[in-house]
């Protein structure tokens, strides 16, 4: 039986502790992304890519928290910005944003020592 995103979210909220990210910095990105963020009007639009910031505690952290859940091409495209250049990424099934709507994606360099969150 297929379960519904109802059901899989409610079932991540009992394993995973909510998560309220009160540090969060939004419309705030980190230096290395304001590198290679593309210029207005050239940028495409990716569905991963939505309500940004950066952490507080370690503003070399890029915060996105966009609707729904990341399978298939979204997972892939994210996937694939973060192998272009260079960057790891964790994601947790909530976010602080819209609770049960938005994931929270958290980015950064592969070279920086970021602690386990």
């Amino acid at each position: 039986m297929e379960k519904s995103i109802k059901q899989v979210t409610d079932e991540a909220l009992m394993v995973v502790p909510f998560m309220r990210v009160t540090g969060v910095q939004f419309k705030k990105t980190p230096k290395w992304f304001q590198k290679i963020e593309p210029k207005k009007g050239k940028a495409k639009p990716v569905s991963w890519f939505d309500h940004y910031g950066r952490m507080k505690e370690n503003p070399d952290v890029l915060v996105v928290e966009p609707y729904g859940s990341l399978m298939g091409s979204d997972l892939e495209e994210l996937q694939s910005f973060c192998d272009e250049y260079q960057l790891d990424y964790m994601v947790f099934p909530t976010s602080a944003y819209a609770p049960t709507q938005t994931m929270h994606v958290r980015i950064w360099p592969r070279h920086l020592d970021i602690p386990d969150f």
